[in-house]
């Protein structure tokens, strides 16, 4: 533990010496543990905020209390006590000391078209970047963003682009639904036909709330209207009448849109199917386990899923490796696009 701080404050003390791009490179080549990055990234954010004519920072304490301050004037503006559970806290004086914006936002990250449908831009907060630190359960800027990295990586620019898109959360949700639930229905249906008559796999990590508070993915297949219902609590999707009317809907004008012709039985009857994915062990994993299940279904590469999940990623549960994997990989990509925007 005492290295660990120890070798964290030297790492606060070169970032002042380097260029961007070195200390992206710097971040990226620590330890791999996911603790270590939230640490580095706390750091960072402090480092990459101040202003211009702030004098040097001044590091001082022990290394199992580690307090920044910024004289003058000499008072703590941010202070990073890890508990014995390694969780990391950050807190601060003010939203300047982190740069926000107007709305809190201390980054924008632009989503552009090709990522949801809809162009927007999503604002990281600190208590985004909080949810991370304390793995509590995942708000709907942390999962676009995961999304927007999971796009970037493996979708953008390939042939999978065709075979897989996402449905943005923050604009078709339980809330969204209630408040305005024309708008998300036409929002699916344009989703739906930005492929055509190409068959695909839209995925949609759906937010349940007004009705509970929690994260279930729905893949859709509009040309073979199928959806696949992946719950990692046990849960059907009958708990959310409202949600499965405005899927059923959307494929139904989807279909009507691409004047597809079907069976009179087939007409009215979408089919759904449950799938038996991994099942969570807590109440605040359940982003986790829907960001999972999407890399998994692209690394899969198919547009069936069995009713008794992958294959090769079938399990009783994720690990916490499993888990903390999702979170570095999100914590690499705040990194990289925090010193982009600096």
């Amino acid at each position: 533990m005492r290295a660990l701080f120890v070798k964290s404050a030297g790492i606060a003390q070169a970032m002042r010496a380097l260029s961007r791009s070195a200390l992206v490179a710097l971040l990226l080549k620590l330890k791999p543990k996911t603790r270590f990055y939230c640490f580095s990234l706390s750091l960072f954010l402090f480092l990459s905020a101040r202003e211009p004519e702030t004098p040097p920072l001044t590091v001082v304490g022990p290394p199992s209390t580690l307090s920044v301050l910024r004289p003058p004037p000499s008072r703590e503006l941010l202070l990073l006590r890890p508990p014995p559970s390694f969780r990391l806290r950050l807190f601060s004086s003010g939203s300047n000391l982190l740069c926000a914006t107007q709305d809190g936002a201390l980054r924008e990250i632009d989503m552009d078209e090709s990522v949801f449908g809809i162009e927007f831009k999503s604002h990281i907060t600190i208590d985004d970047l909080q949810e991370i630190f304390d793995q509590d359960q995942l708000g709907v800027s942390n999962m676009q963003s995961y999304i927007r990295l999971l796009y970037d990586r493996v979708l953008r620019g390939t042939a999978l682009s065709n075979r897989f898109r996402f449905v943005s959360s923050a604009h078709c949700s339980g809330m969204e639904i209630v408040s305005d639930p024309e708008s998300v229905r036409q929002r699916l249906v344009d989703r739906f036909m930005s492929t055509g008559n190409t068959e695909c796999l839209h995925l949609w990590a759906y937010n349940t709330r007004p009705v509970g508070a929690h994260w279930l993915l729905l893949a859709i297949n509009p040309i073979r209207e199928v959806v696949y219902y992946l719950n990692s609590v046990k849960g059907e999707w009958t708990n959310y009448p409202a949600m499965k009317e405005i899927v059923d809907l959307s494929i139904q004008v989807f279909r009507s849109q691409r004047d597809a012709q079907v069976s009179r039985t087939k007409s009215n009857n979408i089919t759904w199917i449950e799938v038996q994915c991994p099942i969570q062990r807590n109440s605040s994993d359940c982003g986790y386990f829907v960001l999972r299940f999407m890399k998994e279904i692209i690394q899969a590469n198919q547009l069936e899923i069995p009713p008794t999940y992958l294959d090769e990623f079938r399990a009783a549960g994720y690990s916490k490796l499993k888990l903390e994997e999702i979170k570095e990989e999100l914590c690499q990509f705040y990194i990289k696009q925090f010193f982009m925007q600096i």
